[in-house]
């Protein structure tokens, strides 16, 4: 598959010249828009492009990337559960914003060893 920036109109499947799955571009720059793409992935939420003209439509770079995991329900289901702990603790004030993520990263790691092990 060509791996090529879209423009209106084009092919859903090409990412878009600023995709956030694509290397280099200033959302896959952003740690912020990393984690929130990464737990998107893993838990299968909708990440959305950052393209004006796809404002609110699925990222083509997180379908691709969901669609290489594959179905992973039990996986999604704990650390779904993983998350909202972390995110309840820092809405309680138990966690920083920064602390929410450095353990969020953390968890994401955790749970890639685990399946590179598989």
């Amino acid at each position: 598959m060509p791996d090529q920036p879209a423009s209106p109109g084009a092919s859903t499947t090409e990412r878009c010249a600023t995709c956030a799955f694509r290397r280099g571009t200033p959302a896959s720059l952003s740690e912020d828009t990393r984690l929130v793409a990464m737990l998107c992935v893993l838990s299968g939420e909708t990440f959305c492009c950052h393209e004006a003209q796809r404002e609110g439509e699925p990222c083509r770079g997180w379908q691709l990337a969901v669609e290489r995991r594959g179905p992973q329900p039990a996986l999604r289901a704990e650390l779904a559960q993983r998350f909202s702990d972390i995110f309840d603790d820092a809405q309680r004030g138990l966690l920083t914003e920064d602390e929410a993520i450095a353990v969020s990263f953390v968890a994401i790691q955790d749970q890639a060893a685990v399946e590179a092990q598989r």
